[in-house]
């Protein structure tokens, strides 16, 4: 996979296989977009191309208005998923600002589409627009085939048996509940959180259930909803599974919203300034105020039991590798 941030910058195509979109979570739905791409880029033997946008347009066009963005992917997770899970042969991530938020549906297939790589197929989702009004979709794409000499497939929505279609929107609220296995399901894999480790209070220190209490590198990433949660770390000082905890920590009554990971069987040692990520599996229960700092380590201790006994019985970490490379 070949990765720009400009379409100055790529090499001269004459034929390909395009598609287009935001791609938040890159979640079964995705998936199934992106496996058509490289099927018919296979089938007319021509290159396979992925656009996307950084920041998320949300970020542009959201930010002087009370709207959370809620970000399932940072640029750089989504570039690290595309390159492991997928088999593209170009992805271009355009800069999203606000003149090109003006640009028009016309401007944009010409000038971003049909100049630089002359496609052959354009493959969108069911929901896509593009342009200024999001004048762009599936309807204005067949106008323009028989100018430009291309073809339009708009993916139909697609669901898992028994639930709702899937969507970006489906996974931010399965996640705000704290709902990590059904969107684990969605994403078809587990939702992670980046963030750089910062000095707290030391109070897990001093309930000897030490804890890393990180901050997320980007203020727009989604922080699932409070909760206590078995997470797997990985990071360049540190590797394993951890409980986590997001919230307010009502049991000290200091109302700081944190999100903070005990490490299980982990050699104590300082890990300010590094960077960990956490991958989300199960939810353990509720955030919970306790009478006395006793009872807390109580309720950990029994966490930590709790969590041993689904590491024994379902290895989540080392199932989703045996999946992720299946």
């Amino acid at each position: 996979m070949e990765l720009y941030s400009s379409i100055d910058n790529i090499p001269p195509l004459s034929h390909c296989v395009i598609t287009l979109g935001s791609f938040d979570g890159l979640h079964y739905g995705h998936k199934h977009i992106i496996s058509k791409v490289q099927e018919e880029a296979r089938t007319r033997q021509v290159p396979s191309v992925l656009i996307t946008f950084s920041p998320h347009p949300k970020e542009v066009l959201f930010k002087d208005k009370d709207v959370p963005v809620e970000l399932l992917t940072t640029v750089e997770e989504k570039t690290d998923i595309l390159r492991s899970e997928f088999d593209l042969d170009y992805v271009i991530i355009l800069p999203f600002t606000e003149h090109f938020s003006r640009i028009s549906a016309l401007e944009f297939l010409e000038e971003y589409l049909i100049n630089p790589f002359a496609p052959d197929e354009i493959i969108i989702g069911y929901d896509h627009h593009f342009g200024r009004g999001r004048e762009g979709d599936a309807r204005f794409l067949k106008d323009h085939e028989d100018q430009y000499g291309y073809q339009t497939i708009a993916m139909e929505a697609v669901g898992l048996a028994g639930d709702d279609m899937i969507s970006s929107s489906h996974i931010r609220s399965y996640l705000n509940e704290g709902n990590t296995l059904q969107a684990i399901k969605y994403l078809t894999r587990p939702y992670r959180m980046a963030g750089v480790v910062q000095e707290g209070e030391k109070r897990g220190h001093e309930l000897d259930f030490p804890t890393a209490n990180v901050v997320s590198r980007n203020r727009h990433k989604l922080i699932p909803g409070d909760g206590v949660y078995l997470v797997y770390v990985t990071g360049e000082e540190e590797e394993g599974y951890g409980m986590c905890n997001i919230g307010s920590r009502p049991t000290f009554t200091d109302g700081r919203h944190t999100v903070e990971v005990h490490i299980l069987h982990s050699v104590e040692r300082s890990l300010y300034g590094c960077t960990l990520t956490m991958h989300f599996f199960h939810r353990l229960r509720d955030e919970q105020k306790f009478a006395s700092p006793e009872d807390l380590v109580e309720q950990l201790s029994k966490d930590k039991q709790q969590c041993e006994h689904i590491i024994a019985d379902e290895h989540p970490w080392k199932q989703y590798q045996k999946e992720l490379v299946a």
